[in-house]
């Protein structure tokens, strides 16, 4: 069982073995069919996606919550075969209700319950709850790309580039384990200009590669494409402030970094929407 005294290489452990259970269980495969029965009753269109989440209790008595969804590229849905499953772990850490997804790759990512704090307060949503603020972002950042910096000490610093923003964390290396460990959440319009050069590094790799139509979708979210209207708006921010990155690599700022003063302001505008 997960538990707050555990460090995260034990985490990791804890969390292989229970998603190894899982997915040797029938459980996932009653899920899905579940969530078909429902689409069928709710009259739901073979086109639409739609996003449900379970949780369960495993017989270690750790927490789960099961995200079922159509996979990335699937625009007809008919079969089981369709859909996929985001498996996570969710417990009470000494940084408070901590979340950790697992992969059929054995590398965790976890997620502390400050970035969705974040997260909530730097895009101004009117969810309260940390699962419910969790769910919010795990159905729209679920295959998200990261940049990693040079290593010290076994551990890299990572930005994760997301469909709405970036969580920043770390990413460690011991005993043969991976933990991708992201601390906090923020928005592009409060980007700096490091995690502005992330996002261009991936434009790089958008416009100079030939993509299979998966991958070009992700992109295509992320805002690279002028034609997408999820991130229209930063679309046009970004191309007039790339320009900038090309011509000075030590310029001082992009975006400005959020201050102590937007921060409360940001906090008080979540506040008053509830």
């Amino acid at each position: 069982m997960l538990v707050p005294s555990m460090n995260l290489q034990e985490v990791s452990v804890e969390a292989n073995a229970e998603y190894e259970t899982l997915v040797n269980s029938s459980t996932l495969q009653r899920l899905i069919s579940e969530y078909l029965i429902e689409r069928h009753k709710k009259k739901i269109k073979h086109t639409q996606r739609y996003i449900r989440f379970y949780t369960l209790k495993s017989k270690k008595k750790n927490n789960w919550l099961i995200m079922v969804c159509p996979k990335a590229g699937v625009e007809y849905i008919s079969s089981p075969d369709d859909f996929t499953c985001l498996c996570i772990l969710y417990y009470h850490s000494d940084k408070g209700l901590r979340f950790v997804v697992t992969s059929p790759t054995r590398i965790i990512s976890v997620y502390n319950e400050h970035l969705f704090t974040r997260y909530r307060e730097r895009l101004h949503l009117n969810i309260s709850g940390t699962i419910e603020i969790a769910k919010h972002y795990f159905e729209r950042n679920n295959t998200g790309v990261f940049q990693s910096f040079p290593m010290e000490e076994f551990t890299r610093k990572i930005i994760a580039v997301e469909s709405n923003g970036f969580s920043l964390g770390e990413l460690h290396f011991s005993n043969n384990k991976i933990v991708m460990y992201y601390k906090t959440f923020i928005s592009r319009e409060t980007a700096s200009m490091k995690h502005a050069k992330s996002l261009f590094e991936l434009e790089k790799i958008y416009k100079n590669s030939e993509l299979d139509e998966d991958s070009k979708q992700f992109y295509d979210a992320l805002g690279f494409d002028n034609n997408s209207e999820d991130n229209s708006k930063f679309f046009d921010q970004w191309e007039k402030l790339r320009d900038g990155i090309i011509m000075d690599d030590f310029q001082q700022q992009m975006y400005h970094v959020v201050t102590d003063e937007e921060r409360a302001k940001s906090k008080n505008a979540a506040k008053s929407k509830e």
